[in-house]
């Protein structure tokens, strides 16, 4: 007959065996967080830090669909990060772009503001499709420098000039030119963020620790520093350019990204996941910061 005393051990060994492995394949497994390897791309294997090259702005007023997917389709394949997604198509809840509309220029809306050239030269959210790594961006702002008598630059735009990816960490910073800008300008910049690359590759879920940020203030009650958030960028064709015939523009104003730079050596670090965390403290599927130098 046995004994029944074992065969109740041996019983429970064996379903708490079968336990473990179905937790390995999820996210978690009852109060036991299991977590598995979130580094991005199979081909970055070792953990040196890996330099990313930036694409400049392109124009794309008056550009198809099917141009800009082709651009975007592009920027995938040959990304270090992301290369790795196979049949990749823009997420249609990110990109609700139209055929050729014009897009807001970047020089543009910093150096004149709104005009009735805004579709003029290189795209400001050209940046983003042809830079997945840049997970977060900021949102040029309608400066209008020129009416005040100060020479436009690049520098306004407040993107990124390098980038690269630790693999030890799962991380990606973006480094960003501050001092020129207030050198140029004369103050410290206030930062509107949008986060079409994150939504636009699955990462849903976005929070900032407010222990991890250097020399910024969140200017919102309710901001990303509170608990994890959903991402909510998308581009499409809407009258921010103030044109009538409307423009491919991002949309909405996520005033949670919000913040102000104090000093120079600035950072913001945010989480971000694919599927809801069961809390801030979840390690992140990755780790996107920016630095402002």
């Amino acid at each position: 007959m046995g004994n029944p005393v074992l065969k109740l051990l041996n019983l429970f060994l064996l379903a708490l065996v079968i336990t473990v492995l179905i937790c390995m394949g999820l996210e978690y497994c009852g109060i036991s967080v299991i977590y598995k390897n979130n580094k991005l791309n199979s081909i970055v294997k070792s953990d040196k830090i890996i330099e990313i090259p930036i694409e400049p702005l392109r124009e794309f007023s008056g550009k198809s669909v099917y141009e800009i997917f082709s651009l975007r389709k592009d920027a995938i394949k040959t990304s270090p990060l992301f290369s790795s997604i196979k049949q990749y198509t823009m997420n249609q809840n990110v990109f609700k772009i139209e055929d050729g509309l014009p897009w807001i220029g970047a020089y543009e809306s910093t150096c004149h503001g709104i005009t009735e050239n805004i579709g003029n030269g290189p795209s400001r959210n050209s940046f983003e499709i042809l830079n997945p790594e840049i997970l977060l961006n900021n949102i040029t702002m309608d400066y209008n420098f020129e009416a005040d008598g100060i020479p436009c630059s690049e520098v306004d735009y407040l993107y990124p000039n390098r980038l690269n990816y630790n693999s030890k960490t799962n991380t990606i910073t973006a480094y960003v030119d501050v001092r020129n800008f207030r050198k140029k300008n004369g103050f410290y910049p206030y930062i509107a963020l949008g986060d079409i690359n994150a939504g636009d590759l699955g990462y849903n879920w976005v929070y900032s620790n407010p222990k991890d940020n250097i020399n910024v203030k969140f200017t919102e009650k309710n901001n990303v520093t509170l608990e994890p958030m959903q991402t909510a960028s998308y581009i499409h064709k809407g009258y921010a350019c103030k044109l009538k015939g409307g423009c491919n523009n991002i949309s909405p104003r996520i005033s949670s990204y919000d913040f102000q730079i104090l000093r120079e050596n600035a950072r913001v670090v945010f989480e971000l996941w694919k599927n809801k965390p069961i809390s801030k403290y979840q390690p992140a599927d990755v780790i996107y910061r920016i630095v402002y130098e």
